[in-house]
């Protein structure tokens, strides 16, 4: 607040020390003095109708050599502000940080995505190996359900390994919470179990893609599987 308070003069009349000048509305690419291009590498300067343009010798050097002037009075597309100074034909920039290439964002599947937020609430408990193994072996039973409460629908599904000890091992839980329906359909529990039973087995493609069967028998080996509703 204190440097705030500097730029401002006595009194309460909220006058700037220093006017930061006119105001150019929808002119703020053509009224900055000079921008700086990733692709590049170059700072670039509008001056007298023209456009020069400075490199620099070595990588993240903040002196920028001035080169030539370019044929035509434009700079690339990418160009972002920069701000500095110029000594004896150099540009030398503020900061030794100049701006990068940005990498856009990947394209991601939307039901890549929609997977990954009802598998949000997955809690291993035992070791992703171990794991793994009893699913390949067959040592492993799934079990889902949903319900709803207050027009709010849940689903939720576990894996117990050991099955032939006395009281198996929980491997894996996980569940979360359904997104709101329609305001015209009706929420029952056919919609919450279906979502346990859609979590569960994409649970399974995912995790078991990540640690495949490696083993001797054959090079293609089939993960078996059954539905039921009993208990």
């Amino acid at each position: 607040m204190r440097i705030l308070r500097k730029c401002f003069k006595a009194g309460t009349n909220n006058v700037l020390r220093h006017p930061l000048g006119r105001w150019y509305k929808g002119r703020i690419q053509q009224e900055w003095p000079q921008v700086f291009s990733p692709e590049t590498q170059r700072v670039y300067v509008y001056k007298a109708q023209t456009v020069r343009y400075y490199e620099r010798r070595l990588p993240r050097q903040k002196r920028f050599r001035y080169v030539h002037r370019t044929p035509t009075a434009a700079i690339p597309k990418d160009a972002v502000p920069i701000s500095g100074h110029f000594e004896q034909g150099y540009f030398i920039a503020d900061s030794a940080i100049i701006a990068q290439t940005t990498q856009p964002p990947m394209l991601t599947d939307p039901e890549t995505t929609r997977i990954e937020s009802m598998l949000r609430g997955t809690r291993f408990h035992v070791p992703t190996q171990v794991l793994a193994n009893a699913l390949w072996n067959g040592d492993a039973i799934i079990g889902t359900d949903g319900s709803v409460l207050d027009e709010q629908g849940s689903y939720a599904f576990i894996i117990l390994i050991n099955l032939h000890q006395v009281e198996p091992t929980l491997a894996v839980r996980s569940g979360g919470w359904m997104s709101p329906t329609a305001e015209f359909i009706d929420l029952d529990s056919h919609r919450p179990e279906a979502a346990a039973l859609y979590a569960a087995q994409m649970f399974l493609q995912c995790f078991l893609r990540k640690f495949p069967f490696c083993g001797s028998i054959c090079d293609n080996v089939l993960l078996c599987s059954s539905l039921t509703t009993k208990v």
